[in-house]
């Protein structure tokens, strides 16, 4: 009966995932759209900084490869002006910079430049697409990205299946989706590598102008301070090789008025506060603030927001292990030369501006409990898209809610980042994409999934679990509740 429950819910969830992946092809490779690009920083081989480019698909030509003849649509590239209208748009008299066909869910390119030399560029497989590098294939046949099944999305009324990999999105018939990695027919890893390349798609649109399809839509700032909402830190202490972790909450409950203007009360609780305990008590020679995560009625802060300017006036005897130091970075510490104490200034600091921000760092859109928030980012080792801030999140990694930038006193042993986002129901609405140890994932490979749910139903009824991992309601005991909470999170996330 075990295997045959296991089977059936299996069968169920990948039913599921299947059906959402046999909606009709939809070809990349076709006429009467265009795919506008921006080309940005020192992109100077594709139209310069900040400026943007069409790629259109017109007319056909027949061009024989390995002795076969094969019909290609020729593809034009040209700069656009995206404040000019766009109906009469003419490339009569355009040179083609290559020759493209789509065949068997295989996509093949000859560049205008090496007219006796295709390239496989696309090719679609059952829950994946790869993307073949026409220079490394020459050195190792058959090298390619992998791209895996991620979703199903309508593009002008057709179901189009997404992909997702290491430098964004594949979507069908609108292609790579990506602010720098490239475009349609020339993806960033397929041409010689170099930081001068930076392009990638803005929008899919008709001939007319119409919008099929926008990367990066425009959004409404939204709020940082706000109520209903609890933020998961981890705490890392790491010294003499001892690391020791522990986690905490921040969120926001109730208003106050100071000095004529409207704080949010952000208060701080312990989600182990026996663990803590233990910690401050190894650690009583560096710490003196045992009751540093403990809850209680009194805030850690207060904390307002103004056109995307986030202010705080802190409560220093709540605030932190080396509170000394993050307020004197904040400009909030005084040091009184007739007394020989530093006494606590109560004027608020900035903690977050956003139009900084913007200007620092990439940008990119994000879904967050049903509603677009901008992300800001950094590349880091090559290719790792480090996370800096997400609006309504705040600080992603290296900080929390109200100190964006804590590395505290004793240097970098002790660090906060931000694990996930929970909503008034606990539903987890966003989890730091460094962060892997989320609440569900009881096999720990960075996603809620039936193959969490299998090791919970197997551990019930062979009695052989780990306890941390599979009570993941959190009641000391293993049993259908854990296997339901598993399912709501899948149905819900």
């Amino acid at each position: 009966m075990r295997h045959l429950y296991i089977t059936l819910l299996t069968a169920l969830m990948g039913g599921i995932a299947a059906q959402a992946q046999t909606a009709d092809y939809q070809p990349l490779v076709r006429e009467g759209v265009r795919w506008i690009n921006h080309s940005h920083l020192s992109a100077t081989n594709y139209g310069g900084d900040n400026t943007y480019y069409a790629i259109e698909f017109h007319g056909d030509t027949s061009i024989v490869t390995d002795d076969v003849p094969h019909s290609y649509k020729k593809c034009y590239r040209y700069n656009i002006d995206l404040t000019q209208p766009r109906t009469t748009i003419s490339i009569e008299g355009e040179k083609p910079v290559a020759f493209v066909r789509e065949e068997d869910n295989n996509v093949y390119v000859i560049d205008a430049n090496w007219i006796d030399t295709e390239y496989k560029l696309y090719s679609y497989q059952p829950g994946k697409v790869l993307f073949y590098n026409r220079y490394l294939d020459t050195q190792e046949p058959g090298w390619c990205e992998e791209y895996n099944y991620k979703n199903t999305v309508e593009i002008n009324g057709n179901a189009c299946r997404s992909y997702e990999g290491d430098f964004g999105l594949f979507i069908e018939s609108v292609g790579l989706v990506s602010e720098e990695m490239g475009d349609l027919l020339w993806p960033k890893w397929t041409l010689v590598p170099g930081d001068d390349y930076f392009y990638g798609l803005e929008q899919l649109e008709d001939l007319h102008g119409k919008i099929l399809y926008k990367a990066q839509p425009e959004t409404d700032y939204q709020p940082l301070v706000r109520e209903g909402r609890t933020w998961v830190y981890k705490y890392t202490y790491d010294y003499d090789d001892n690391p020791y972790a522990f986690f905490y909450t921040l969120k926001f409950e109730g208003d106050t008025v100071i000095n004529k203007q409207l704080y949010k009360k952000c208060f701080r609780e312990a989600i182990d506060a026996m663990k803590i305990d233990t910690f401050f008590e190894q650690h009583a020679e560096r710490y003196d603030y045992s009751s540093f995560f403990h809850s209680d009625s009194e805030p850690v802060a207060f904390v307002r927001e103004d056109n995307g300017k986030v202010y705080a006036i802190f409560n220093h005897h709540r605030l932190c292990i080396g509170w000394q130091e993050v307020l004197d970075h904040l400009g909030l510490l005084n040091y009184n030369n007739e007394t020989g104490e530093f006494e606590v200034s109560q004027s608020e600091a900035m903690i977050y501006n956003f139009d900084q921000i913007e200007q620092k760092y990439e940008k990119s859109g994000i879904i967050l409990d049903g509603v677009t928030c901008n992300e800001y980012w950094k590349m880091i080792y090559g290719n790792h898209r480090l996370v800096q801030f997400t609006e309504s999140v705040g600080r992603v990694n290296g900080g929390d809610l109200i100190i964006p930038n804590w590395i505290v006193y004793t240097g970098d042993y002790d660090t906060s980042s931000l694990c996930y986002v929970m909503d008034e129901a606990n539903r987890i609405i966003y989890v730091n994409p460094d962060y892997t140890e989320i609440k569900y994932d009881v096999n720990g490979d960075g996603k809620v999934d039936v193959a969490d749910v299998n090791i919970v139903i197997n551990g019930i009824l062979n009695e052989t679990y780990d306890l941390n991992a599979a009570d993941v309601t959190g009641d000391e005991k293993i049993d259908i509740a854990d296997v339901n909470a598993i399912i709501d999170a899948m149905l819900t996330k």
